[in-house]
């Protein structure tokens, strides 16, 4: 079975949807979250440019995003192009915030996590601020969401109810 994947997933967490379910069959380290310095759309052609470079060729659908497509047993090698192609294009630069945007941020997780569980997604309670903190802000709700465990729509129609970030 082939599943499809987005780049505007990416986009949104880079790394924190695609990367983590890679880490969980890799037992990688979580990244730390990340910024790319340019625009969604910017960040999208660069990553189309270098996959595709890569030997991943997507489409481009009708609202911008490209969709890439794997099989199963592609999943580890896609996994490490487009961690690869991240890496190489910037998107894996430390984000620098206020104590009150990271303050925001947490609590927008926060609420992310009811929004979730209503889509049923199995969640732990989210960590203090303070040891969230501590680790780096690694925590995500998103961490507990495989793209392998859903169908493409499944995944969009989540992501569309619960945004990865707040925009």
């Amino acid at each position: 079975m082939t599943k499809s994947y987005h780049a505007r997933s990416l986009v949104a967490a880079l790394v924190l949807l695609t990367a983590l379910a890679a880490c969980a069959q890799t037992g990688t380290v979580e990244p730390r979250p990340t910024a790319f310095p340019g625009s969604d759309a910017e960040f999208q052609e660069l990553l189309h440019d270098c996959m595709d470079d890569a030997g991943w060729p997507s489409e481009k659908q009708d609202d911008g995003v490209y969709r890439y497509s794997s099989s199963q047993e592609q999943l580890d090698e896609f996994d490490a192009a487009n961690a690869a192609c991240i890496e190489s294009i910037g998107g894996n630069l430390p984000v620098a915030r206020s104590d009150e945007e990271w303050r925001d941020l947490y609590d927008f997780y926060v609420v992310s996590v009811e929004c979730l569980r209503e889509h049923d997604v199995e969640l732990d309670d989210p960590p203090s601020f303070s040891v969230w903190q501590e680790a780096d802000h690694t925590w995500s709700p998103y961490a507990a969401v495989n793209p392998n465990d859903m169908t493409q729509e499944q995944l969009e129609t989540l992501t569309q109810d619960c945004p990865q970030t707040p925009e």
